[in-house]
């Protein structure tokens, strides 16, 4: 098999599991959001792994050379807000 056939499936692969770990923490959000007076501890772990998947997935949006579409760029900057995380991964506060 030619290597950069090898590259592009490996990369194909990352990113159908990038998509499948993103959808996955979208529906936890959105299912928390429906239960009245849901657990706060779930809610923001579910919120933690939102954030963690499409950081993820921009990450490997870059290393592919691509650019990241302004809607998941939006939506990482108001989850990053939400979480009260920089763009750089520090916590931010009223100065910043």
């Amino acid at each position: 098999m030619d290597w950069e056939v090898q590259v592009v499936q490996t990369r194909r692969a990352e990113f159908e599991t990038l998509i499948d770990a993103l959808r996955l923490a979208h529906s936890q959000v959105d299912a928390l959001r429906r239960v009245a007076g849901s657990q706060h501890v779930a809610a923001a772990a579910a919120q933690r792994e939102l954030l963690g998947a499409l950081e993820k997935y921009v990450e490997a949006i870059g290393r592919a050379g691509r650019p990241v579409p302004y809607r998941l760029r939006d939506e990482l900057a108001m989850h990053r807000a939400l979480a009260g995380v920089g763009s750089r991964g520090r916590r931010t506060t009223a100065r910043d």
